[in-house]
């Protein structure tokens, strides 16, 4: 079966262990190195920065602060959360 869409992925640069805001800055700076031809395809195509967290321990929060805020509307873009919860109950003894 044919798509009948694609897509780009850009990812952060960041190792994995980097706080979650850390990353979403690390593809902003990324984009705002040709931010007019990234909002542009953002608002054509409907962008949306993906966010997936795998979390072994504890879910360790999610800040987004003014100038985070800012950086995702100078590109339209809309936010996915997937956080998995991968606590084990052998993990904690029981």
């Amino acid at each position: 079966m044919e798509r009948k869409f694609s897509r780009w992925s850009l990812h952060s640069r960041l190792p994995r262990d980097e706080p979650l805001e850390a990353h979403i800055r690390d593809v902003l700076d990324q984009l705002d190195e040709n931010a007019e031809g990234f909002a542009s395809l953002s608002r054509d195509y409907g962008g949306c920065m993906q966010l997936v967290g795998y979390f072994h321990e504890r879910y360790p929060g999610l800040h987004f602060d003014a100038d985070l805020v800012a950086g995702l509307g100078r590109y339209d873009l809309s936010v996915d959360f997937d956080f998995y919860d991968l606590w084990s109950d052998q993990r904690e003894g029981t």
